[in-house]
């Protein structure tokens, strides 16, 4: 599965989700492992900002669990399982 069919699996399943995050992952390419990493790379980014944000007004909320649901998913559609990349097999 390359990154664009996975990609595609995650819009029929979350449209709402994939619209909010869409413009950080377009244009798509490469493997599904580059999506998977890209995924955790930024879910890791928004996370560290979210936690530093208040709760009133927080911009990060929502794009922390949109990422954690579609990372979620991500790894169920493409096989890729660890959590870390040294843990992938």
């Amino acid at each position: 599965m390359d990154a664009q069919d996975l990609w595609i699996s995650l819009r029929n399943e979350q449209p709402e989700r994939v619209s909010r995050v869409a413009e950080k992952f377009e244009p798509i390419e490469g493997t599904a492992l580059h999506l998977v990493e890209k995924l955790m790379d930024l879910r890791s980014l928004v996370s560290i900002a979210n936690d530093k944000c208040g709760t009133i007004g927080n911009p990060y909320e929502q794009p922390t669990e949109d990422l954690e649901v579609l990372l979620s998913i991500a790894r169920r559609l493409s096989g890729i399982r660890g959590r870390n990349k040294w843990e992938r097999g």
